[in-house]
C-alpha cells in the first residue's frame, strides 16, 4: 500500500514543474495531464521555427490541450517548441502540465455595473512624479514624470508614515493623490441596425442641443436634446447664406453644424464575398459604419484627429488586435501625454488604431492624435464584431491566412475612392487580401 502511494505521487510530481525535453514528439498517452498551463504572460508563435513570427499572447493560466513536443526545435522564449493548437506554438519553459481541462477566461472582464475594467484618473497637476520604491519616495526620486494628458490605472490607495496620501497604479508607481481626479467614462453607446433604413439617421452633436426651425433662420419649433436620433429626408436641403439645413421625416429642419449624419457608402472593390464585414469611418461627419456587405449593422459616432495631428486616408485591414494597451507619447522618463491600460485597441496602421477613449465624451467631433476613439461600449462590441477574434485567455492576436482582419475604410464623404493600403503582416506575398480584386 505505501509503495503504491509513492509510485501515485512520484508519477504527479512533473506535473507541478516547467516541462522539459523527454526525446519524444507526442505526449504520452498514459499521462494524467489533461492540458498544458502557461506559467506566465507569454508569446505564442505561427510555426514551430526558430524564425517563427508572433501570432500573438496568452494569459497566465490558460490552458491548452495536449498536443505535439518538439524536442529538436528551440523556442526564442526558452525551451522547446510546443503545440498549442493549429497553427499555435509555444515555448515549454513557460508551461506546465496540468491536471485541469483546457480553457482560459476573458480579458478584460468587466465588474458588474462597471464599463470598463478599471477605474481611471486624470493627473491634474504638471510635473507630476511617480515613484517606484519607497526608498525613491524617500529621496524624492521619480521613476517617471506626469503631465495633465495623463491617466492612470487605479489600484488602491495609501497613507506614508507621515500621513500623505498616495494612489497605488496597477504597475505598482506611487502617485500623490491630491495631483489626481477620479472621473467616470462616458456610456453613449451607438445604434445597431437589421437593414438600411429609408431614410438619413443623424444624431444631435451640439452641447447646447439642435434647434428645429418651421422655417429656417425664421421660425423656430423646439429642441433637441444633445445625442437625441433625428430622422431626415435624404435630398432636402436648404442654404442660407453659408449655414446649411437639412430636413426632418416630420417636415421641420436642423442646422448641419448641430447634427452628425450617418451616410451610407457602397460596398469597396476589395472585398472578398458579397457577406464580408467590413467598416467605413466619414472623417467629415466624425461617424462609423459597420456592414455586413452592402447592409448597415451597426452606427456609432467617433472622434479622429483633431488640428496638428492626422488620421490618414485609406482602405486597411485589422492587422493586430489587443485586449489592453497603454498608450502615450515619452521621452525618458518624461511622459507629455499617457493613457494607462486602454481596453479594445485595434491596430490598422503602424501605431494606429480603433480603440476606447475613457477620458472624453466629445464622440462625434475631432479629439484624437490620429487613432479613432471609441465609447466604451461601441469598442467592445466592435472588438468581439471584428476579425481576427481574439480566442479566450489570449492577451493579443495577429492577423493571419485563416483569420484575416477586417476591413476599414477611411474617407471624407461616401463612396470617395481611396487607396488599398491594408498591411500584409503574416499574409502570403500571393494572398487575395492583399491587392484589390
Amino acid at each position: 500500500m505505501a509503495l503504491s502511494i509513492f509510485l501515485f505521487f512520484s508519477y504527479l510530481a512533473p506535473l507541478s514543474s516547467p516541462l522539459v525535453a523527454r526525446g519524444t514528439t507526442n505526449f504520452r498517452p498514459a499521462s494524467l495531464a489533461l492540458s498544458l498551463e502557461a506559467t506566465r504572460r507569454t508569446r505564442v508563435y505561427t510555426t514551430p521555427k526558430r524564425s517563427a513570427k508572433i501570432l500573438g499572447a496568452v494569459l497566465k493560466g490558460t490552458r491548452f490541450p495536449l498536443y505535439k513536443y518538439f524536442s529538436k526545435t528551440r523556442c526564442p522564449g526558452g525551451g522547446h517548441f510546443v503545440q498549442l493548437g493549429k497553427n499555435t506554438f509555444g515555448c515549454s519553459k513557460h508551461f506546465t502540465l496540468s491536471l485541469k481541462f483546457p480553457g482560459g477566461s476573458s480579458w478584460p472582464l468587466l465588474p458588474p455595473g462597471r464599463l470598463v475594467h478599471r477605474e481611471f484618473m486624470k493627473v491634474l497637476q504638471t510635473n507630476t512624479p511617480a515613484f517606484a520604491t519607497s526608498k525613491d519616495l524617500l529621496a524624492r526620486r521619480p521613476a517617471r514624470i506626469m503631465q495633465p494628458n495623463a491617466w492612470i490605472a487605479y489600484r488602491r490607495n495609501f497613507r506614508t508614515m507621515s500621513g500623505n496620501l498616495y494612489m497605488l497604479n496597477e504597475e505598482g508607481l506611487m502617485v500623490p493623490y491630491d495631483h489626481l481626479d477620479k472621473r467616470p467614462p462616458s456610456s453613449f453607446a451607438g445604434i445597431k441596425l437589421t437593414e438600411e433604413p429609408p431614410y438619413v439617421i443623424a444624431l444631435v452633436t451640439s452641447f447646447r442641443g439642435a434647434t428645429l426651425w418651421k422655417s429656417p433662420l425664421h421660425s423656430t419649433a423646439g429642441k433637441k436634446a444633445w445625442r437625441s436620433r433625428i430622422h431626415l429626408k435624404t435630398k432636402a436641403l436648404k442654404i442660407i447664406g453659408t449655414r446649411r439645413f437639412f430636413r426632418t421625416l416630420a417636415g421641420l429642419w436642423v442646422e448641419e453644424s448641430d447634427i452628425r449624419r450617418f451616410l451610407l457608402s457602397s460596398p469597396p472593390p476589395y472585398l472578398t464575398g458579397t457577406s464580408e464585414r467590413w467598416m467605413e469611418v466619414n472623417l467629415t461627419e466624425q461617424t462609423l459604419v459597420a456592414y455586413e456587405g452592402r447592409t448597415p449593422r451597426f452606427m456609432t459616432l467617433v472622434s479622429a484627429a483633431r488640428k496638428g495631428f492626422k488620421t490618414p486616408l485609406g482602405a486597411f485591414r485589422i492587422f493586430f488586435k489587443r485586449s489592453t494597451q497603454t498608450l502615450g507619447f515619452r521621452k525618458g522618463k518624461h511622459w507629455s501625454h499617457l493613457f494607462e491600460d486602454v481596453p479594445w485597441v485595434q491596430f490598422f496602421k503602424g501605431t494606429l488604431a480603433l480603440h476606447t477613449s475613457y477620458w472624453h465624451d466629445l464622440f462625434g467631433n475631432p479629439y484624437s492624435m490620429g487613432c479613432i476613439e471609441l465609447s466604451p461600449k461601441d469598442s467592445a462590441f466592435l472588438f468581439a464584431w471584428t476579425t481576427p477574434t481574439l480566442p479566450r485567455g489570449f492577451l493579443s492576436i495577429s492577423q493571419t491566412d485563416e483569420s484575416v482582419g477586417t476591413l476599414l475604410r477611411i474617407v471624407k464623404y461616401p463612396n470617395q475612392g481611396v487607396n488599398y493600403r491594408a498591411r500584409s503582416r503574416y499574409l502570403k506575398k500571393k494572398s487575395n487580401h492583399l491587392a484589390p480584386q
